[in-house]
């Protein structure tokens, strides 16, 4: 018998929140001590970063042990499973069976989909779901709808930042310095500097690189703001409409759509005429709407408009 979506059995591999909290306190106490921080967060920190694995329906929350050990013999988060290897295998397998990144966090299918033999599969996603890159995130009864999704940001930001030096063939210590100016200057208030940046960036891709059609830059474009998760709030295509980006650091928040071979203008018209700030009207923080367009001729962005709410 196949006990492998059975919920009976899924707390076996992992380690629960219930066994963190009750064999785990001293290491727990011990980590936020050399962090700086108090026993309650800490335990958020860890469920943030570690938690979130679902092996069946019903099943409890179970956390990545190898990552989960390592953070209390080191005591502190970290990238920890990455460091065993990067996915290229998987990244083949997306490439092989046409598998956008913008669609491997949230997809909602049935269990033939995922949870079959890789040799037979005519998909990427058993071999996703099977090596614990994605897991169960929700189920829908009636239709018998499974909804899969990164389990924890450790895994989410390590998967993204091994597949972007895939698309854009720029290392990733070159990747992340861009991510860092451009996180820089959007806590700083200056969105020109963070689009300069990341102008820039798309500049230096190869020319014999895939990246002058729409969905090349719309996947650089999803790479790079969900890279920016790690420092600031960021929201791509939910929550507010259909609207490219959202960005909220502890001053601003950021509503950006952008164009193709279009114009910054159409950009920002289509914020405006969608009622896109609408959910933020009661914010107290600088509503910034902006409209960026990128050429297809010239490989990058083009240009940029702002509008202050």
């Amino acid at each position: 018998m196949d006990i492998s979506m059975e919920s009976d059995y899924s707390g076996i591999c992992g380690i629960s929140k219930e066994e963190l909290l009750s064999q785990c306190k001293p290491d727990i106490q011990s980590m936020a001590d050399s962090m700086g921080c108090g026993y309650d967060e800490a335990v958020n920190k860890l469920t943030e970063n570690y938690d979130g694995y679902h092996f069946s329906f019903k099943s409890e929350d179970m956390f990545n042990p190898f990552s989960l050990i390592n953070a209390f013999a080191t005591k502190r988060i970290g990238q920890y499973w990455y460091s065993t290897g990067t996915p290229t295998f998987l990244f083949e397998q997306m490439k092989k069976w046409y598998m956008d990144i913008r669609d491997v966090d949230g997809q909602v299918v049935d269990e033939g989909s995922f949870n079959i033999s890789p040799e037979t599969a005519d998909s990427a996603l058993p071999v996703l779901y099977q090596s614990g890159y994605l897991t169960i995130k929700d189920y829908e009864d009636e239709m018998q709808q499974y909804t899969l999704g990164f389990p924890n940001k450790e895994v989410k930001n390590g998967f993204l930042r091994s597949f972007l030096p895939t698309v854009s063939n720029i290392a990733w210590p070159k990747s992340n310095q861009t991510i860092v100016a451009i996180t820089r200057a959007l806590n700083a208030d200056d969105i020109d500097t963070a689009l300069t940046h990341l102008k820039a960036y798309i500049s230096a891709i190869p020319y014999y690189y895939e990246n002058k059609t729409e969905p090349a830059f719309q996947t650089i474009m999803y790479l790079i703001l969900s890279l920016l998760g790690q420092y600031i709030k960021v929201e791509v295509n939910n929550a507010v409409g259909r609207t490219d980006a959202v960005l909220e650091t502890a001053n601003t928040v950021y509503i950006i759509e952008y164009k193709v071979d279009k114009s910054a203008d159409e950009a920002l018209k289509q914020i405006e005429d969608k009622h896109y700030a609408d959910p933020y009207a009661a914010d107290k923080r600088r509503i910034l709407k902006v409209g960026v367009n990128f050429s297809t001729e010239s490989r990058t962005i083009e240009n940029w408009k702002t509008i202050i709410n």
